[in-house]
């Protein structure tokens, strides 16, 4: 009976002190609920939780769900934040990959760290256009990434984050694109303009704006009052039907070319010709 009794008090001693290893563990603050993140995602989001919270104090959680049955993704997210450890110094991210949907509810504390405007544009750059394309991992990965590295410039706290969902350092956040001005138009050969010479100044001299501004005046003058190319040729033509035709018929002509090369000779001894 004494042997009996002995082994019973030994039985519950054992229980007793086995029973803190059989308590529910704590419940983690990044809960996939749809099952649609990698297990090395979950690890290396809870590993980065824990870094966050021993270099600023404040606290990273994650929460992925399938649908909210038609309740407001803020108003759940706020709800979600009420119920977690340390809610004051708490950013909550909250992802219903069922309705696409998504929130981010923050507790007073993380608010003076992560205001709403600098929330409103890591969803925008870093949760977004993931979540949008399916690709849960990703998404999840860079928001809390891009939420780690505001935390260090914000608080100044160093956060290891090299080796993380893959990536082998820590990326800086994009920055806005710019765009490079538009290269002036090519300037060559092919948009040179041609000059085509003109007849006057192949059959007689050009006027130079180099040259002397008298003699320059007096060619101008004379260009005005001469004879040009076209007028030498209809004169010697009129000429030649005039005075040639009787001449032509005995053989002794010249035809209109010579009286063109005498027009020409005549109105260049007199000064008649431009």
């Amino acid at each position: 009976m004494r042997r009996l009794t002995g082994l019973l008090s030994l039985l519950m001693v054992i229980v007793l002190l086995a029973a803190p290893a059989l308590a529910e563990p704590a419940a983690s603050p990044i809960r996939d609920g749809a099952a649609v993140l990698q297990p090395t995602t979950l690890a290396d989001a809870r590993t980065l939780a824990d870094r966050v919270w021993a270099a600023t104090g404040l606290r990273l959680a994650v929460d992925v769900r399938h649908f909210l049955g038609g309740a407001d993704a803020a108003a759940y997210a706020q709800r979600l934040l009420g119920q977690q450890d340390n809610s004051q110094d708490t950013v909550l991210l909250l992802a219903v990959v069922g309705e696409e949907t998504y929130a981010v509810a923050s507790g007073t504390g993380a608010e003076r760290i992560l205001g709403r405007d600098a929330r409103d544009t890591l969803l925008s750059r870093h949760f977004r256009p993931a979540f949008q394309a399916r690709d849960y991992d990703a998404a999840v990965a860079d928001f809390l990434l891009g939420t780690a590295r505001q935390m260090q410039a914000s608080t100044g706290a160093e956060i290891e984050l090299d080796g993380l969902f893959g990536r082998t350092q820590a990326q800086p956040l994009p920055q806005p694109s710019t765009w490079a001005p538009a290269s002036p138009a090519p300037t060559g050969a092919a948009h040179k303009k041609i000059v085509l010479p003109n007849l006057n100044d192949i059959l007689g001299d050009p006027i130079s704006p180099t040259r002397d501004p008298a003699r320059a005046r007096e060619q101008a003058e004379r260009q005005d009052r001469g004879l040009s190319w076209g007028s030498i040729i209809v004169i010697g033509f009129v000429l030649s039907a005039v005075f040639g035709s009787k001449k032509d018929r005995r053989g002794c002509g010249c035809g209109p070319l010579g009286w063109i090369l005498g027009v020409f000779g005549l109105s260049k001894f007199f000064g008649w010709r431009r």
